[in-house]
């Protein structure tokens, strides 16, 4: 991504990169510039608006991440200006932290995910640690709205791209509705094969400023335990007329066989293919 030219479908890659949460380069901010040279490059290129769905899907989560009231109390002094109760703390004492964050935002989502009733916030608290090294909070990243992607992607008019043409039922299909189908597989992988746990503890690791790419505190090297602990145990009689409802047993993996390639590309299925 560096060092070569690049056209929209390398610069949407690049996104991909910094949105896979197994990854050492998980980051939210590098992520969205990413997919905004891409869409801005080659609107034609689909994939470019459907990864962009998928990152505001990450964006729901860590605003929902930051309203928690455990997020908060340990954060809100530091956003205060009256010192860092973090600095103090060691690496693993972070991804402790993290890791509690991350497990009541999974039972908190995983329910609503389940129903088909998970709602995108109007206005998102969505800060996002500077692209430089180091952790500092950031306000300056500007909000994702769902109705300005979908006017986005109609001008735009896509008509290539492997994840589009997944999501595309037929050469018919509107790009609203292509997003759709795209709504669906993101939530299906949310809910059905642990892709919810490895994303919430990798918005929490940016949260609580656990360096994904420390030798010493490689948060992205998940163990079993540690990923099952973190999936909720979903409900097996959710409301199958929902659209967006799904049960963990049509999943092709479980929370403790993620590996980075199932994060290749923005449908779980897809990369199991």
């Amino acid at each position: 991504v560096r060092e070569v030219p690049k056209s929209g479908e390398v610069w949407c890659e690049g996104a991909r990169v910094f949105m896979n949460p197994l990854g050492p380069h998980f980051h939210l901010g590098r992520a969205r510039r990413c997919l905004e040279f891409a869409v801005q490059l080659t609107p034609q290129y689909g994939d470019s608006f459907l990864e962009l769905l998928r990152f505001r899907f990450l964006l729901e989560l860590r605003a929902r991440m930051l309203a928690d009231p455990l997020v908060v109390g340990l954060l809100g002094a530091q956003r205060r200006g009256r010192g860092d109760r973090l600095a103090g703390l060691g690496a693993g004492q972070r991804l402790t932290i993290a890791t509690l964050a991350a497990k009541r935002v999974c039972a908190a989502s995983a329910a609503k995910l389940q129903a088909g009733c998970f709602e995108f916030t109007s206005a998102l608290g969505a800060a996002e640690p500077a692209a430089d090294a180091g952790y500092q909070w950031d306000s300056g990243m500007p909000q994702l709205q769902l109705a300005h992607l979908e006017v986005l992607c109609a001008y735009a008019d896509p008509n290539y791209g492997f994840l589009w043409f997944w999501c595309r039922e037929s050469a018919l299909s509107t790009p609203s509705e292509v997003l759709g189908r795209m709504r669906e597989e993101v939530a299906g992988d949310l809910v059905s094969c642990g892709a919810l746990a490895a994303y919430a503890l990798a918005v929490a690791c940016g949260i609580f400023g656990v360096q994904t790419d420390d030798q010493k505190m490689p948060c992205h090297t998940f163990d079993a335990a540690l990923m099952g602990s973190l999936m909720p145990t979903i409900s097996a009689g959710a409301d199958e007329t929902s659209d967006y409802a799904y049960s963990r047993q049509s999943s092709p993996t479980d929370a403790n066989g993620l590996a980075v390639r199932d994060f290749a590309i923005g449908s779980g299925r897809l990369s199991t293919c």
